[in-house]
């Protein structure tokens, strides 16, 4: 679509335009849902594509309400992670199971797992996780 379009890169705007037709047959609608009974949004019961475009932007309008461009702790870690582990000392891995913990620890107090922060909560998991048999390796290993 954005070579079409005279682009060298895909942006947000092809993807917005494509995505609905990607997923037309995989997504189905909940047409007793209550968000289909504000007059605004009745139409959507029957325009799939529509549907599932306004199921984009309200998911790129959460993204941009959360700050996650600017502040996103659980790309961090993973990006953290995804540098590997060799050569992280014993207290290094420990700083990053208590931030990783203090974020759950924050998210319990004050969140539902609702979507996304269910996702970041299993990859939370997955990275404490890693470090924790890191951890035990170092400490077997004696290194």
């Amino acid at each position: 679509m954005a070579y079409f379009r005279g682009n060298a890169e895909v942006t947000l705007d092809d993807l917005r335009a494509v995505l609905p037709f990607v997923l037309h047959d995989k997504l189905q609608p909940d047409l007793q849902a209550p968000a289909f009974d504000d007059p605004e949004r009745e139409a959507l019961r029957t325009d799939r594509v529509s549907w599932i475009r306004d199921l984009f932007d309200t998911a790129c309008r959460q993204y941009d309400a959360a700050g996650l461009d600017d502040d996103d702790p659980v790309g961090d870690v993973l990006a953290e992670l995804a540098r590997g582990l060799d050569g992280v000392d014993e207290r290094t891995v420990r700083e990053r199971l208590a931030r990783i913990e203090g974020l759950l620890g924050r998210w319990g107090r004050t969140a539902k797992l609702h979507g996304d922060v269910y996702e970041d909560a299993l990859a939370l998991k997955y990275a404490h996780q890693r470090y924790s048999s890191y951890l035990e390796w170092l400490r077997w290993s004696g290194a």
